[in-house]
């Protein structure tokens, strides 16, 4: 498979290309690559995305997923069209860097997809390595019983400002608040 940073930047532009025609998205908040189960498609983009309300013009962040493969024949990546959370999707392994940001569900099919998608074991570490010159270092890794996937970072930290660094990562990166299923209403 390709640099799993140029395999997250190809499906967001085909969830770009895909959005701009077919739905009301006005951008990509976040974006991770996940390896799935499925041997026709082994990895899936997530993206959590803005869209606009149609009835009422708020800007509203859904899930939506790419799933992905790596076709020897052409020497490329090849992907399905996106998959919106509120119409279901193929795909329930998505971890809570992208959850974490998404609105309340705006349909029992939504809140269904994410609790089935809580139901992994998804954790956030953060680890810090001191540097030769007194500062330091924060990855945010979130990791799973497959993978690890290094989320955000903090380098060359000075003394003075790591303890604020390091808390202000904790609250930006909690695990995901899933809402209890509801009956979905129609506002």
């Amino acid at each position: 498979m390709p640099h799993s940073e140029a395999a997250v930047k190809f499906a967001v532009c085909k969830f770009l290309e895909v959005a701009s025609k077919r739905y009301a998205a006005t951008g990509v908040k976040r974006a991770i690559l996940v390896r799935e189960d499925n041997p026709k498609w082994p990895q899936t983009c997530y993206i959590a995305a803005d869209f606009i309300h149609k009835k009422n013009r708020k800007i509203i962040t859904h899930a939506a997923c790419v799933p992905l493969r790596y076709s020897d024949k052409y020497g490329a990546l090849a992907a399905e069209d996106p998959y919106i959370e509120c119409f279901g999707m193929p795909c329930d392994r998505c971890p809570p860097y992208i959850l974490e940001v998404l609105s309340p569900p705006a349909t029992e099919i939504s809140a269904k997809w994410r609790h089935r998608c809580a139901s992994v074991q998804w954790r956030y570490e953060l680890i810090v390595r001191e540097n030769a010159d007194n500062q330091r270092d924060i990855l945010v890794v979130l990791s799973d019983c497959k993978e690890t996937s290094l989320v955000d970072c903090a380098l060359n930290i000075p003394p003075s400002r790591f303890e604020k660094v390091y808390e202000q990562l904790i609250r930006e990166y909690q695990m995901a608040n899933i809402p209890s299923l509801f009956k979905a209403s129609n506002a």
